[in-house]
């Protein structure tokens, strides 16, 4: 019998060693079927960095695959879109901002044999937005969306982009690039917390004109409101207003050194503790101050 084994080729070694030889006939197959499918998770990636009210910026990285070609696409409400493809054992990469979404679930991967691998979704309601942007964003009507933890999630602008904003806009915004505010209103209440419907974080120079509401943090130098309303100003690292009427300061979050011109504006309420209020409207010019330039600036109460 063994004999007749050998001949065969099922055991090719002797019979002390037949055990291990047995195992790795069956074992051969099997890992050949777990390389092919753990193969299409292997160096590929799909990444959805921002999410629009009709609009995503998607990047994706394909090396190749031995056997199949593949396709990266998009599972819409109606029904699967190629945005790109490759042949067998090419790679294929870029990004994208897919524009024009439907409401409803969009799932972005690479789709080879019938299957959707690397998934990656987003929900489009025409109002909730969220994430970093790849491309230059227009939005308008919206609002950042919520996490599981119901805290907002905020859109980012990298350094070298640019987001232009209109209509109601609502939520938390942090700017790195350029941030173009469209002249309107931006009032509303925030989530019933009495904060004004709009709160920017700008951590690059911008110049905000012509708008009413919002909340502006600045942690740059150089950036300056011009006839605006009803805006609530934290200057961190300064700023400059100007024609400014009914809004808020915050002095106490201006930091030493930095340097705060207010000219033509009449403002609602300036917040600060005592210390601040002798060294800043005292105009102190000694190192270390925290300078305030005022020029007919009034104080009224709305």
């Amino acid at each position: 019998m063994i004999k007749l084994l050998k001949q065969s080729g099922a055991i090719l070694t002797s019979r002390t060693h037949s055990p291990v030889a047995f195992r790795a006939f069956w074992i051969s197959p099997i890992f050949s079927i777990l390389l092919f499918l753990a193969g299409p998770a292997l160096g590929h990636e799909v990444t959805l960095h921002f999410v629009g009210t009709e609009t995503a910026h998607v990047s994706y990285n394909w090396t190749g695959h031995y056997l199949y070609s593949v396709e990266f696409g998009v599972q819409g409400p109606s029904g699967w879109r190629t945005i790109d493809s490759a042949g067998v054992g090419e790679a294929i990469s870029g990004q994208v901002r897919d524009t024009g979404l439907e409401p409803g679930r969009h799932t972005y991967g690479f789709r080879l044999t019938g299957l959707v691998y690397q998934e990656r979704y987003c929900d489009i309601d025409g109002q909730s937005v969220s994430g970093t942007l790849l491309f230059d964003e227009s939005l308008s009507d919206f609002i950042t969306k919520k996490d599981e933890f119901n805290d907002r999630i905020h859109v980012t602008v990298p350094v070298g982009k640019t987001l232009t904003i209109g209509g109601s806009a609502q939520g938390e915004l942090y700017v790195y690039g350029t941030l173009d505010i469209q002249e309107g209103t931006y009032d509303k209440k925030l989530y019933d917390t009495g904060q004004r419907g709009l709160n920017i974080h700008l951590h690059a120079a911008n110049e905000i004109a012509n708008i009413t509401g919002g909340i502006f943090n600045t942690y740059e130098e150089g950036s300056s409101f011009t006839k605006c309303k009803r805006i609530w100003v934290n200057p961190h690292k300064g700023a400059s207003l100007d024609q400014v009427s009914e809004s808020w300061i915050s002095l106490h979050f201006l930091s030493k050194g930095q340097r705060l011109v207010v000219s033509d504006s009449t403002i609602h309420q300036i917040q600060c503790d005592t210390k601040y209020a002798v060294d800043d409207l005292g105009g102190g010019s000694g190192s270390g101050k925290r300078i305030c330039h005022w020029r007919h600036v009034g104080m009224r109460a709305f």
